[in-house]
């Protein structure tokens, strides 16, 4: 993938995206209207694209990517030197996963969501 490409994702997951847990594993996830945008995602990330949202007269039709545990850490990786505003959550989510499970994974989770409510710039 090249440069330009990951900037690009990056950009929109910054905007978009989401860094948090389930279930006590490392979940990355975009929420769009805009399908083919989580569909560059899926073909160089993996994971999976669902409905979120099946639309009606008030609202559009929006769809969810998500991925878990390694991939969702593949993810941050190649798109942490980019981010501006979810730099922060992207190092946290990097590195929770090398936690072992307990207080300290409880205490990232925490400055997760805790960095969810804030707005950070570089």
């Amino acid at each position: 993938m090249t440069e330009k490409e990951l900037a690009y994702l990056a950009g929109f997951f910054d905007g978009e995206g989401s860094i948090g847990t389930a279930g006590g594993s490392l979940c990355v996830r975009i929420t769009n209207t805009y399908k083919p945008t989580l569909e560059r995602y899926q073909a160089a990330f993996g994971g999976a694209i669902d409905v979120h949202n099946t639309g009606d007269e008030k609202t559009r039709l929006s769809w969810v990517w998500r991925v878990y545990g390694a991939k969702a850490q593949t993810v941050l990786e190649a798109i942490e030197p980019f981010l501006v505003e979810k730099g922060p959550q992207a190092y946290l989510g990097i590195h929770f996963r090398e936690l072992p499970k307990g207080s300290a994974r409880t205490r990232v989770q925490e400055a997760l969501g805790l960095l969810k409510r804030t707005t950070h710039h570089r």
